[in-house]
């Protein structure tokens, strides 16, 4: 009877499979859904006001929710509105008028930069009488505030609200992962381009993608750009799919208004995308009328972020909440050269106040499964794509070395390695697309290969995310018995609940991602084609 009811349990699970990958609607549907467990895992795992500049972005949307666009900027703070944060964290900020029991969101100081200290030491409570309130991100553009904000503005003030603000978020950021890899699915083999997805999605990644936090969207819209964008630049020779179009735009839309940065990170993302277009491809681009007006609209999302920081003083040194450091312009190059590999772990997973690093297992999958893709893109791939790829490595290291160092002296190393990220996924993604080729040798296209891969994965983020929960919990260090059977600090859903949810969900991502099959012009799923973009690719090179 038991093997009769596993085999019962396989077929149904097998047909369900099938009624997943039956069309595009149900394929999104799906990879949203998946998303949606890791990021909200991630949600419910996290302390309030555990990540980074928490309380002034949750201050600052609920502030835009009431109508209030800039505040007022302060010089001092008193004790009462710093709660337990030092006066240098909130230097420059902007001070608004919310309900008192916003004060004691900065009360996550208590444990804030310290790893070994547990977050039950913070309290979200106060009364709904009107103060003055500090939030650093009150310049910061609006967007992204005005969505959340909104959203949870009919909930009543307090850990129901602000929880609702983080739902939000991870959907959104859900979404605009489903999309990207509806992109990919129209390569030769979108395993491996899925591979590209799943390593440019790091634990950083869902992570921010998890709190109140702009990162948290800009980074799944970078993704997204990244994606649909390679992704059409090889088709544009056969057709230029408005499908695609819309996709661009939207992610691209997005990326440029969630943060200050965003302007900027489309500039070398476009120039990127235009220099890999498919022989032949220019021509049908230029006659898309879709793709003008989508261009079109980006431009204008960039101008009205422009705009917006220009007038609101967004990169005003005189404000910052960084430290200056008085050395010569020679030192200062060396030294932000030199902080490549701190960032690069941000990247991959520091999380908190950046006080909980991965551990270094995580960070070594990660490196062996990048290395691992790059290696097959060169020796399969298209040159173009791997040529892209290596440049944009070399941009995300250069990038932070010349905003850092002309500001030194004013805002110190201000840069943290998720600043990077919408660039800096770009490489995995050009990787892994690359490698999605027809030519890929038969000993590749096997399972194992994929499956190796994606062990890796799942072994990575699962510990980044038990280290998370157990820096919360017990401390960074704290007993690991103890974090099973007598915690100090617990998640709503508890632990082992929250564990095993994203467990399950990322394991079946990874599994969704690398078994992906390619599709044809319309969605429809062809496991015969190669992909519409592959077959250009291949003609050109």
């Amino acid at each position: 009877m038991t093997l009769t009811l596993l085999r019962r349990l396989v077929t149904g699970f097998r047909s369900v499979v099938a009624s997943a990958r039956r069309s595009p609607r149900s394929r999104w549907w799906t990879t949203f859904g998946l998303a949606s467990i890791l990021c909200l895992s991630w949600t419910f795992a996290t302390p309030l006001f555990a990540a980074p500049d928490e309380p002034a972005h949750v201050v600052r949307a609920v502030s835009l929710a009431r109508g209030t666009i800039l505040g007022h900027t302060v010089r001092h703070s008193t004790p009462a509105e710093r709660g337990s944060f030092r006066p240098i964290d909130l230097q420059g900020a902007y001070q608004v008028q919310l309900p008192e029991i916003y004060r004691s969101a900065y009360s996550a100081g208590c444990f804030a930069f310290k790893a070994d200290t547990t977050a039950n030491c913070a309290s979200f409570r106060g009364s709904g009488r009107s103060v003055p309130v500090l939030t650093t991100a009150g310049g910061l553009p609006p967007a992204y505030y005005a969505v959340v904000g909104l959203m949870a503005r009919p909930l009543p003030d307090g850990p129901a609200a602000i929880y609702w603000m983080r739902v939000v978020g991870a959907l959104i950021a859900a979404a605009l992962l489903a999309s990207a890899v509806a992109s990919i699915e129209r390569t030769a083999h979108p395993g491996l381009a899925g591979a590209g997805i799943a390593v440019a999605v790091t634990p950083m990644v869902l992570f921010l993608s998890g709190v109140v936090n702009p990162s948290g969207v800009e980074i799944p819209a970078a993704v997204t750009v990244w994606a649909t964008g390679v992704v059409l630049a090889r088709e544009a020779p056969v057709r230029v799919d408005r499908r695609l179009v819309v996709r661009l735009a939207v992610s691209a839309g997005v990326l440029a208004l969630a943060r200050p940065l965003g302007p900027l990170w489309l500039l070398p993302i476009g120039a990127t995308l235009l220099a890999v277009v498919a022989r032949g491809g220019w021509l049908h681009l230029w006659r898309s009328a879709a793709l003008r007006l989508g261009a079109a609209a980006v431009a204008a999302c960039a101008v009205a972020q422009v705009v917006w920081d220009a007038a609101a003083g967004t990169f005003n040194t005189a404000t910052t909440n960084t430290v200056g450091v008085h050395i010569p312009v020679i030192d200062a190059t060396r030294s932000a050269i030199g902080l490549a590999l701190t960032r690069f772990d941000q990247m991959i997973g520091v999380f908190g106040w950046l006080d909980t690093n991965s551990p270094a297992l995580t960070t070594f999958l990660w490196i062996a499964v990048i290395g691992t893709l790059l290696t097959v893109a060169a020796l399969v791939g298209d040159g173009r794509l791997v040529a892209a790829a290596l440049v944009t490595a070399v941009l995300t290291v250069l990038v932070p070395v010349a905003l850092e160092v002309p500001n030194v002296h004013a805002a110190g190393f201000f840069w943290q390695g998720r600043y990077g990220l919408p660039l800096a996924v770009g490489v995995p993604i050009l990787a892994g697309i690359a490698a999605a080729t027809s030519r890929l040798p038969a000993s590749l296209r096997t399972g194992r290969f994929l499956a190796l891969l994606g062990a890796a994965l799942v072994v990575a983020q699962v510990l980044a995310f038990f280290q998370a929960l157990r820096r919360y919990a017990v401390g960074a260090h704290g007993s690991l018995l103890l974090f099973w059977l007598h915690y100090s600090w617990a998640p709503p859903l508890t632990a082992p609940v929250v564990m095993l949810a994203f467990t399950l969900a990322y394991i079946g991502f990874v599994a969704w991602l690398f078994t992906l099959q390619p599709v044809g012009p319309r969605g429809e799923v062809s496991p015969a084609s190669t992909g519409v973009a592959d077959r250009v690719g291949a003609s050109a090179v």
